[in-house]
């Protein structure tokens, strides 16, 4: 099962996927390379793929590299090494980032000066002009923060206030924003369920069992929520209703049944011992939460794979256990059933685990296509249900006050056992 979730979230990707054309700018000449780039930062080269043929190009070469999703990277060389940088304004004041060292730089004229993180309030200053940075904080009334958004406001201020030409690259500084998507979510899952019921048939005993795991399909829908923190981390919730029903289920000896007198003393032969669980039917609101981590960012290809996993809040509205005692009017006739249904008293809430791979590719600016694999498991500790609904299904021939009480081991408190396997898609939109 868990290879055939694999195989339908690959394909989803391979149709969400296509060709990507991006540029490499040399340094030594006015030959623009075309294809798709991957950047390595820690071998420090650029591998191009044109078709079947791959090129490793080194920092040092580089002048440029323009992907078609608008980033645009720079080379400097930096402490005696060159390093491909993001480009976030461009003008007399220049802003740069450096993902590999997570630091930021400003490029005035022929210096490039760095922004660390323990020293930048009293950089600023130093780099800007006193004067200058005192009048923008004079008119934004904001702290100094060591983020691209505030670095890119005063350099953009700086850069108005000298009278420079300049650029924002506004792709490039998409990968710092905190964006939230939303948009509806739909599943298809394959639930394993198994029930630990008591089998001293009395509360005080602590006698339970497991049952054997059965199977049933289900169709969850909602929404999803994601929050996307950095160009690698997001935040992550579906919410969902998840309805599981499954009424091909045998599993003997889950208690027994008393039948009208003198029936059972005349013919013990047609009534079948013990009471089977036919059937069980459960709703559920899922609150799966998770952190995701890009494996492979969007800025190294159109798709974006990645890896998520997080506590699920799981509150249980409804559930139904389907008890059935056999009878047959003799030993060659089939087994026939007299059916009832024993109902949840209260919700409970288990807080279990989800974990899985999704992967998002962009439709547009703010649209995004979703797609994962996901497992979701966990207990509901000690439920009870022991209360008997009205309805009956009589399949046998006798009526239906033949049956006098139905005594299950769900009487009293069971614990149930969930292991969801889902692929799920989701149709998201940034704010």
């Amino acid at each position: 099962m868990i290879r055939f979730l694999l195989t339908a979230l690959c394909s989803g990707i391979a149709l969400a996927s296509f060709a990507q054309n991006d540029s490499i700018f040399l340094k030594s000449n006015a030959d623009v390379l075309i294809g798709k780039v991957v950047v390595n930062l820690k071998k420090k080269n650029v591998v191009l793929k044109k078709g079947d043929d791959v090129r490793r190009i080194p920092f040092n070469d580089i002048a440029e590299v323009r992907s078609a999703n608008g980033k645009f990277l720079v080379s400097r060389d930096i402490k005696a090494q060159t390093r491909l940088l993001v480009l976030i304004v461009k003008g007399k004041f220049s802003l740069l980032f450096s993902e590999d060292e997570k630091l930021f730089y400003v490029q005035k004229s022929d210096s490039l000066l760095v922004i660390s993180q323990a020293h930048f309030k009293r950089a600023l200053p130093i780099i800007f002009g006193k004067e200058l940075f005192e009048q923008y904080h004079s008119k934004s009334n904001i702290q100094p923060q060591y983020s691209a958004r505030y670095f890119k406001n005063l350099v953009y201020y700086v850069n108005e206030a000298i009278k420079s030409e300049q650029i924002v690259y506004e792709q490039n500084l998409n990968q710092f924003k905190t964006s939230l998507h939303i948009g509806p979510y739909v599943g298809f899952g394959y639930n394993r369920t198994g029930f630990d019921v008591n089998f001293g048939m009395e509360k005080v005993e602590d006698n339970y069992k497991k049952t054997k795991f059965s199977s049933s399909y289900s169709v969850p829908v909602g929404l999803s929520f994601d929050l996307r923190l950095s160009k690698r981390v997001s935040i992550n919730l579906d919410t969902y209703l998840h309805n599981t029903s499954n009424n091909a289920v045998y599993v003997d000896n889950m208690g027994f049944y008393k039948v009208k007198f003198p029936l059972y003393l005349l013919t013990p032969e047609k009534f079948v011992d013990d009471l089977k669980m036919t059937g069980f039917s459960f709703k559920t609101v899922h609150f799966d939460l998770s952190a995701s981590y890009a494996v492979i960012p969007r800025d190294k290809n159109k798709l974006e794979m990645s890896v998520f996993a997080g506590p699920s809040i799981v509150s249980m509205t409804d559930s139904e256990i389907q008890l059935s005692a056999g009878y047959r009017e003799n030993k060659e006739a089939p087994v026939t059933y007299m059916t009832r249904w024993s109902k949840l008293k209260r919700p409970y809430t288990m807080i279990g685990i989800n974990a899985g791979v999704g992967a998002k590719y962009p439709l547009s600016e703010r649209l995004t296509l979703n797609l994962a694999a996901k497992f979701i498991g966990g207990i509901y500790p000690k439920i009870e249900n022991q209360s008997y609904t009205a309805e009956k299904r009589n399949e046998t021939p006798m009526p239906d006050d033949t049956w006098q009480g139905f005594f299950s081991r769900f009487d009293g408190t069971y614990d149930q056992y969930t292991r969801i396997f889902t692929i799920s898609g989701s149709l998201s939109i940034r704010l």
